[in-house]
């Protein structure tokens, strides 16, 4: 009958509904304050360096050897076990984290004394731990780095491959 003022009613409720939607997004929003244009760093702060970053604690580190299980490894095994030790205590020095855990790696030689393979025993340590991680890699690092060892080729069934027990001395 007046469809003048069926569209006046749907359009003052649509207006309502956006004022009400506006209403709420002022109230959300801060209150504006005077505007304060932002200030240009001074030639002070400019010139500073930024601060350095704090390294990570490292401690000199040397790597001790001894077999995992001596019991039940020859005299001559032992023997060279002790030199592999000596070897590797005096050429391995770096820095490591102070937490580094003992790891156990078998360690297969060559006849010359120069390392073929080097594997870690406790796999699942190894790919879940990230200290053990580091550790073995270090290791193994060591092995490679400090080979070959001055062992006899007489013994060579003895010592050809060694299950060893390694751990990081701070």
């Amino acid at each position: 009958m007046y469809p003048h003022r069926r569209r006046r009613g749907r359009f003052s409720g649509v207006f309502l509904m956006a004022l009400a939607l506006g209403a709420c997004d002022r109230r959300a929003q801060p209150a504006a304050g005077p505007a304060t244009p932002p200030s240009a760093p001074s030639a002070a702060a400019a010139m500073e360096a930024p601060p350095e970053p704090v390294p990570a604690k490292e401690v000199p580190t040397r790597l001790s050897v001894a077999l995992l299980e001596p019991a039940s490894t020859t005299a001559a095994g032992k023997a060279a076990a002790h030199a592999i030790s000596a070897r590797i205590s005096d050429c391995w020095k770096a820095l490591e984290s102070p937490d580094a855990p003992p790891v156990s790696l078998r360690l297969n030689l060559n006849q010359d004394g120069t390392v073929r393979t080097v594997s870690v025993v406790d796999k699942n340590a190894f790919s879940s731990d990230a200290a053990y991680r580091g550790a073995a890699t270090a290791a193994t690092g060591a092995f490679f780095k400090c080979s070959p060892f001055a062992l006899s080729s007489a013994d060579y069934a003895s010592w050809k491959s060694l299950v060893l027990q390694i751990t990081p001395n701070h």
